[in-house]
Order: structure tokens, then sequence, then C-alpha cells
């Protein structure tokens, strides 16, 4: 097999000229279960694939490697040619030369890390959460500095993590004369290094053409660009020499991770939670089950095709509210001697937790969701360093990223579903190193007797096993 990689002059864009074309495409395909189901529900015959190359060959630049690596694993004996415009293209944005030491000393795996990132000038680098990502991203921004001119923005997801990151920097011994927070409440500055939040970017009042003057971009949390077609469609054009995507890891879609390749280039980097769990660089963990069964289900409504989750909301609505599914989870909260943070998905459903907990619980109950400000955030997570035997309601969209506490010892999953990336986070909220702490502990409360109930919490224990956490089953019934 014969592939040509090539640079179109007219459209701007790389392209694979080759007779296996149709081969290689359907290779860098999956099938849309949305475009399924909506082809069975219209009767029509359309297409059920998405594609990462174009009918045409066209593809972005940074994914260029991936696509190398993937065809020489899928065709051994193929012959991957490139051509003169497309290799004046492929440039080499290495960096060669001394590591910049801050006032904490990188782990071993933390030091690979940015050598490799220097190394390969861009990439993903997957380290899991309570890895220490945010040192890393110190060291490679600083050694930019010292060997490049660049200007360099490093964008985090919330308003939250800016000033988390800032302060984490000023901690690390960078200079507060060469850092910078941009957010609505801050103005952009010339500074070498910007912190800016997401949302800040896709602000109407900000001109994009600011962006032009970064050369090196660090994405935290990449993972969120694989389905913000938004953001990732202006960071596709902001032209940078490096740019680099972190998280604690990837989706496990296939189109999903070739989508974040297509911005940030292959992954080049890669620590299991596993592997440091071992090393003992963060907390040991367990899961423990509460297998919940009722003794009065109402009847929800069946899926059907025209409504495949039917009964959803019915059913998680009647949990939020259930007598007995609280009572466990208060019963469980007034036994924990430690700190304990409870994840819910919704606002009504904390709020009617936080209710109930403070009429039946004997701890200081708080609950954080996005009408919370930042400050009250902040002073939430000095209280839970600095105490014990606080609870924390929380909306998991808020605390599975980000938040860094090391004396948490418990994680309550009181509603979290089955989406993968947030419930590795959000047990990686619980692993940071403590002194008080050998084990953290999730408690999965899993409605096992229902519908939903029970396929979310098979999702979720596959994903314990995968992720190799022991899991200890209690099963409870209602009298």
């Amino acid at each position: 097999m014969n592939v040509l990689f090539d640079f179109d002059t007219v459209s701007r864009k790389p392209k694979i000229v080759s007779e296996y074309l149709d081969q290689i495409r359907e290779f860098f395909s999956i099938e849309d279960k949305a475009l399924v189901f909506l082809r069975k529900r219209l009767g029509r015959n359309m297409p059920v694939r998405k594609y990462a190359i174009t009918n045409k060959g066209y593809f972005d630049l940074p994914f260029f490697d991936s696509i190398c690596q993937n065809l020489k694993i899928k065709f051994p004996s193929v012959r991957i040619n490139i051509s003169q415009e497309l290799s004046k293209r492929i440039i080499n944005t290495s960096i060669v030369g001394d590591v910049v030491d801050l006032n904490f000393v990188p782990r071993d795996y933390q030091r690979e890390s940015v050598l490799k990132a220097l190394q390969q000038g861009s990439g993903v680098i997957v380290l899991p959460t309570s890895a220490g990502k945010t040192l890393v991203i110190a060291i490679i921004a600083s050694t930019v500095l010292k060997h490049t001119s660049d200007n360099i923005l490093i964008l985090v997801p919330d308003i939250q993590l800016v000033q988390q990151t800032y302060q984490d920097f000023l901690d690390y011994g960078i200079n507060e004369n060469i850092i910078s927070k941009w957010t609505g409440s801050y103005e952009l500055t010339d500074t070498k290094i910007v912190i800016a939040n997401n949302q800040i970017l896709l602000s109407e009042k900000q001109d994009k053409h600011a962006l032009e003057r970064f050369n090196t971009l660090i994405v935290d949390e990449c993972h969120k660009f694989a389905t913000a077609e938004k953001i990732s469609k202006l960071i596709k054009n902001v032209k940078c020499n490096r740019i680099f995507g972190f998280t604690g890891s990837l989706p496990e879609c296939s189109f999903d991770v070739w989508s974040i390749n297509r911005i940030f280039g292959p992954v080049i980097y890669q620590k299991k939670s596993l592997e440091l769990r071992q090393d003992k660089y963060i907390s040991k963990v367990r899961v423990v089950s509460l297998e919940l069964t009722y003794k009065h289900i109402p009847t929800f409504t069946k899926p059907s095709m025209s409504e495949p989750t039917a009964g959803y909301e019915e059913e998680i609505t009647w949990l939020h509210t259930n007598e007995y599914r609280n009572s466990v989870i208060s019963k469980l909260v007034n036994r924990l001697e430690t700190n304990t943070l409870i994840l819910v998905d919704r606002i009504v459903h904390g709020e009617h937790l936080l209710q109930y907990l403070k009429s039946n619980t004997n701890k200081q109950i708080y609950f954080i969701q996005g009408s919370v400000e930042l400050e009250e955030r902040e002073n939430m997570r000095k209280l839970m360093e600095e105490t014990s035997g606080v609870v924390c309601i929380a909306i998991s969209k808020i605390f599975s990223t980000g938040i860094s506490i090391k004396n948490l010892h418990n994680i309550v999953f009181a509603a979290i579903g089955k989406a993968r990336i947030k419930i590795i986070q959000s047990i990686g909220r619980s692993l940071r190193l403590h002194h008080t702490k050998e084990t953290a502990t999730i408690f999965d409360i899993a409605d096992v007797c229902l519908i939903y109930g029970q396929k979310h919490f098979d999702e979720r224990a596959r994903l314990y096993l995968s992720e190799t956490i022991p899991i200890i089953s209690t099963k409870l019934t209602e009298q």
C-alpha cells in the first residue's frame, strides 16, 4: 500500500493521495448511533458513519502523526511518502536545553512528561487526577520562556481554576511580573504567561485577534474539546508554534480521541493511575457499593423506539426524593468521621439532600453549586483542608475537575450516572496524599432494582475493574 501525504496550496490543507483512500477513511470512522437511530425512525437510507478524514482526503495537520502511527499498525506493509509542500509545513518545534527548576522538585514521571513535551513540541499528555499536572505545565511554560521569545496562553476549564492555577504558579516560584489572569473580571494584558478560562475566548466582547500574539498554547482538561465545537474551531485557527493538551483520562470513543488529536497532535506521554498508586505517589482507593433494593417501586413509562429514554426522568426524580435512599446516605454520613464529598448531578437533588441531611445528621453540611461565589468555594476548600467531619454536597461537573483537597477521605456517588471521564476524575478528587489518609473510599449508591439504576451501576462497576479499583459490595433492602 502506497500513501502520499500532500499539501493542497489552494485549500491550504494537508491531504491523503492514495488509491486506498476509501479504506483509510473507513478505518478512521465510527458508526454514529444517533444517526443509526434517526435512520430507523425516519425510515430513510442515509449515512450513519462519522469520518475524521474528508471524502477528498483532507485532514487537520496536527492529526498527521496519529494517522501515520495508526496506518503502520493497521497496514504493516504501508509505504508512506511525504511531499515537499507538506514537509515545509511540518515544523520542528522541539526545545533542546536545560529544564527550568522551580520551588518544587518534580517526581520522576513529571520530569519525563516535561522532557517528552519539549522534545516533541506538541501533543497530548495524559496524567491521572492528583498526578500534579499543574506543576508539569508550569515547568514546561518556564522552560519555553527560557529558550524562546514565545508568549504563552494557558487555558483551564473555569474561572475558579484560573485563580487556583495562578496561585500555584506563584507558589512554584514563577515571577508575578510575567504572569496574569484573563477572565471576565480581568482584562487581557501583555505578560509573557496568561492564564484564562475557556469561556472568555467565546465571549462576544473579546477580540479574537488578541490570540495572534501567543506562540505557545497549553490546554488543561483538553478532553473537553472533543465535543466542544465552537472553542475547538477557534483553537484550530490559532497559529501556535507549540500546542499541548493535558487530560486525566482520554475518552472511550475513538472519534473523540481523534478529535483531540486533530487539535493537539498524538498522545506523547501517558501514566496510569494504578502505577501512581503502586509507587505511592497518590492514595490507595476502594469502592464500597451500597446496592439498594426498594419495597414499593412505582410503574415507570417503558422505553420505546419513539421514546428510548422514557421513564428515565421519572426514575431519577423518584430516587432523588426517596426517603429510604436518603436515610441510607444520612446514616452513612453520620458514621464517617473524616471529610466527605457527596456528588450529585442536579441542583434540585442537591437542595433536597441538603435539607434532609441537615435534619438527620449532626454534621456541618454545605452545598456547592454554580451560583456559589468563588470566594465561598475557596473558603469551603480551606475548611475541609483544615478540619475533619465536614460534609460538602456538590454538583459533579463543578467538583469532578480541578478542585484540590488533600484532606478528603470519602466521596459519595449519590447520582453520577455512567460518564467515564467524569467518574474517573471524581475519584481522583480523593487521591491526593494526606498524612491522615492511607486509603480513600468511594461510596457508590447503586439502585440495582431499577432499569437505569442497574445499567448505570453496571457501567461504573466495569470502569472500577478496568482501573483495578477493588469493590466491596453491600446489599441493602428496604424493610
